[in-house]
């Protein structure tokens, strides 16, 4: 199992890197939590963005940087959701993330980063939290049962 091979790259819950995410955002993180208990049991939506408690983008086979730049098309500001299915394989489509994510979001207009915390791998750490603070992108870790 990954997690207990490289614990030091795992999100953890709470605040992770950048700025403090606002009222809405912890409002859209917990929206976005919830559609992705929804949808990721069915094979997608490990990612979702969303704005103002209405879905913009879900990540299907285009995977996560393609689902960011598609949602910056379609609204100014968002919450990013990155969630682990439940029965998901742990040696295949781990939920990732890096400074090349904070660059698309930053690119994209997407203001907030939440990640699955103990389930979701920060690759490049120090990068990471530079990106992050540099591109003003609130970035936290929400400790919820895989969904089912």
């Amino acid at each position: 199992c990954y997690r207990k091979i490289i614990p030091d790259l795992l999100a953890e819950p709470g605040y992770i890197a950048g700025r403090r995410p606002t009222t809405d955002e912890k409002a859209d993180a917990e929206y976005g939590f919830s559609i992705c208990r929804t949808l990721v049991p069915l094979s997608f939506g490990q990612t979702v963005v969303v704005n103002k408690r209405s879905v913009v983008a879900v990540e299907a086979m285009e995977g996560t940087d393609a689902t960011l730049l598609r949602a910056g098309s379609l609204c100014t500001g968002g919450t990013v959701v990155k969630m682990m299915r439940l029965d998901q394989d742990e040696r295949y489509d781990i939920p990732t993330v890096g400074p090349n994510t904070l660059r698309n979001m930053a690119q994209a207009k997407l203001t907030c980063l939440v990640l699955h915390a103990g389930w979701t791998l920060i690759m490049d750490p120090e990068e990471f939290r530079s990106v992050a603070e540099k591109e003003k992108i609130a970035v936290i870790g929400i400790e919820q049962c895989r969904s089912s």
